[in-house]
């Protein structure tokens, strides 16, 4: 609602005749406000400057401060509060004049006291009083009324909120007048004139009010109770009425000026004191500045105190951990270097054990090589036993034959054909003998035999409980082992063959049907010229002959039969006994020399005769 003193809508020239001297001429600070069309929250502010008159929009903003032609000079909420302070002396920054002569609207009704019947709250506490403030989030101009206490009708409390908190003043009513906070508020006679006086911030009161909360909530501008109190005789206009004389006028436009001058003093007078508050003020924030100052500085001195402590300690801590880290190392180095020493005592005790280990395995390799040997010693020895006493009867002393007679040449071939068609009865078979490992023999005897068709690889014997039981015989040739032909090897190199074949014996044997171990051959003639024996008399290289016994055929070992035994194992029993003593002594002579040399055996120049057999254990 606009104050009653404001124009309604004028044109500008209406406006500036109202603001014109009677003789046409234009006083700087005349001034009017008129409504600016049919808003009546935006106003146009008519005001001589320069001794012209001049027109500025007053409007709101969206926050409901009062600007003037978009600028703020201070947080006015109604116009009343913004034309005060126009008034005032000196004017805002950047407002360039100071308002001196309202000119009112004469077509208003007269005033109307003002009164706070029904505005002011009954006794309530301050807790409810700051929660009334608190609904209305603290804005700032808005306050209540309430009393004091209900006995005392000349002490009212103003709750309002300041710096973002609820403040409580005590308005008093005392002999020399009323009095807010103990101050002494001039001019004022009433209560309504004394909050009138407060709706402006001044050096005494720090917050201008706008707003008035009643009872119930209901929110009150105070331009709406006070807009009829401002009948100031300076708003009179400078054009005295038509029935006013001359000196009336004149008395009129005196006092005026009086008032005017009066009032002009009063604001100089406002101005020096808010000079030396500001001052005053200013002094304290220099004050409080240079304080504030001096505590940044102890505060900076301390932060650089503790930084430095801090680095100390950081420092200390580093140091520590350094130390601590060393520590550590000399330690990871420690038991480094103890488990290296235990991997190698261990590496150490594995190769001593590894050592340990090839010893036992030769030693035992050693035994089984002595006991191999041994064993080859055994039946070379009883081998050449036994050739050598099979063949003592038939040898003879080391003389030259007798010229053999064309009769003994034939019977001879015809033997030799009676022998290979012999030979050739029989069959061919492989055998596949396997041992289960290469200390223990095949269990069969290998030999030479010389026969009248070639010299012959044979089977010599088999020990019934070995791998070849059952498989191999007496007798039984070796043709070929692994495919290979034995007919050019030596027995040497068979046998040597043989025991690089590992735990596999393959071989191809040729089994004679008419195996024979003794006797005569029945296949042969009946008639048959033999040579004559020698007589005892005879000497080497005699000439003499002697005549053959008729129907007498002298054999010898392998023509009689062709086997390996023949019929000269009348004496076997005797010859196996002397074998056995024999035995008896190697095995004597071994012992004593611990298996460390082998034992020789020489042969008789008598066991080298054509006919004899070399027998050696597989």
């Amino acid at each position: 609602m606009a104050p009653s003193w404001v124009f309604p809508a004028l044109t500008k020239s209406a406006a500036e005749e109202k603001v014109q001297n009677a003789d046409g001429s234009y006083d700087d600070g005349t001034f009017l406000v008129r409504l600016r069309g049919e808003d009546t929250t935006q106003f146009v502010l008519t005001l001589v400057f320069r001794k012209r008159p001049t027109h500025h929009l007053i409007q709101s903003t969206p926050e409901q401060l009062l600007t003037i032609n978009g600028k703020l000079f201070g947080e006015f909420l109604d116009l009343d509060q913004l034309i005060t302070r126009l008034q005032e002396s000196p004017p805002p920054p950047g407002w360039p004049v100071v308002l001196t002569t309202k000119i009112a609207n004469e077509s208003a009704s007269g005033p109307k006291k003002p009164s706070l019947d029904g505005l002011i709250h009954p006794v309530i506490s301050k807790k409810e009083a700051e929660a009334v403030l608190e609904e209305r989030k603290l804005k700032a101009g808005i306050f209540l009324i309430r009393p004091r206490a209900a006995d005392d009708p000349n002490a009212l409390v103003l709750s309002l909120p300041f710096r973002g908190k609820c403040t409580h003043h005590l308005l008093q009513k005392k002999d020399e007048g009323f009095t807010v906070n103990g101050k002494l508020i001039e001019g004022a006679t009433t209560f309504e004139e004394a909050i009138a006086s407060l709706r402006v911030k001044s050096s005494s009161w720090p917050v201008s009010l706008h707003t008035l909360i009643a009872p119930g909530g209901r929110e009150v501008p105070l331009s709406e109770i006070f807009d009829q109190a401002e009948a100031a005789p300076s708003s009179a206009p400078a054009v005295a009425p038509p029935n006013v004389t001359p000196e009336a006028a004149r008395r009129q436009a005196q006092s005026d000026a009086d008032e005017l001058r009066a009032q002009k003093e009063e604001m100089e007078r406002k101005a020096r004191v808010e000079a030396e508050a500001a001052a005053a003020a200013e002094a304290e924030r220099r004050r409080k500045a240079q304080e504030e100052e001096a505590r940044l500085e102890e505060q900076q001195r301390a932060e650089e105190r503790a930084r430095l402590a801090a680095e100390e300690r950081e420092r200390e801590q580093r140091r520590a951990e350094a130390e601590r880290q060393a520590r550590e190392e000399e330690e990871e180095q420690r038991r480094a270097q103890q488990e290296q020493a235990r991997l190698e005592e261990q590496r150490r005790a594995q190769e001593q054990a590894r050592l340990e280990e090839q010893q036992r395995t030769l030693a035992s390799q050693t035994q089984d090589t002595q006991q191999r040997e041994h064993t080859e010693l055994f039946e070379r020895v009883r081998s050449n036993s036994r050739s050598l006493r099979r063949h003592q009867a038939e040898s003879s002393d080391e003389e030259d034959e007798p010229p053999v007679s064309e009769a003994e040449l034939k019977r001879r071939k015809k033997l030799e054909m009676v022998k290979a068609g012999r030979w050739k009865n029989g069959e061919e078979f492989d055998v596949h003998i396997t041992r289960p490992n290469p200390g223990v023999p095949f269990g069969f005897g290998v030999a030479r035999m010389w026969r009248i068709d070639g010299v012959l690889k044979v089977i010599s014997w088999v020990d019934p409980d070995g791998p070849a039981a059952g498989q191999l015989e007496a007798e039984d040739v070796i043709i070929a082992v692994n495919g290979d032909s034995t007919e050019d090897l030596a027995l040497e190199q068979l046998k040597d063959e043989i025991r690089a074949l590992g735990n596999d014996f393959k071989a191809r044997i040729f089994r004679p049907h008419d195996k024979r171990t003794g006797g005569g051959s029945d296949e042969l003639p009946a008639q048959v010229n033999a040579p004559a024996p020698k007589s005892k008399g005879s000497t080497k290289g005699s000439k003499k002959k002697q005549k053959a016994k008729p129907n007498r055929v002298d054999p010898k070992h392998g023509d009689c039969c062709g086997s390996i035994w023949c019929h000269h194992q009348a004496n076997m029993q005797k010859y196996m006994r002397e074998e056995e003593e024999t035995l008896k002594m190697i095995m004597k002579v071994t012992k004593r020399l611990g298996g460390q040399e082998r034992l020789q055996v020489v042969m008789s120049p008598r066991a080298r005769t054509a006919h004899s057999i070399q027998d050696t254990t597989v």
